[in-house]
């Protein structure tokens, strides 16, 4: 087993100071990156949240077209020329 001597000891010193510097420039720039995949991150939850809110509501509106329809003769209908109670004219 070898003593270290004070030369190899300011070696090391002198090591670990540019390893510490590297990786503080390192940290700068992954900050900027992270910043940057954050937004992004946040862009694409805000797409599925209106994704899912417009899916919802259509989801509701057949529900409600379903339970208007529920119990209606479809032949009494078109025989009495009703298309539907929706209202909207349909072109």
């Amino acid at each position: 087993m070898r003593r270290t001597t004070l030369d190899d000891v300011r070696a090391k010193i002198q090591e670990l100071r540019e390893k510490t510097k590297l990786q503080a420039e390192k940290k700068q720039y992954d900050f900027e990156q992270r910043i940057r995949e954050i937004k992004a991150e946040e862009l694409g939850e805000r797409e599925k949240v209106k994704e899912a809110k417009k899916r919802k509501r259509e989801e509701e509106k057949e529900e409600e077209r379903k339970k208007r329809e529920e119990g209606v003769d479809k032949g009494m209908m078109e025989m009495m020329g009703f298309g539907g109670f929706g209202g909207a004219v349909k072109r």
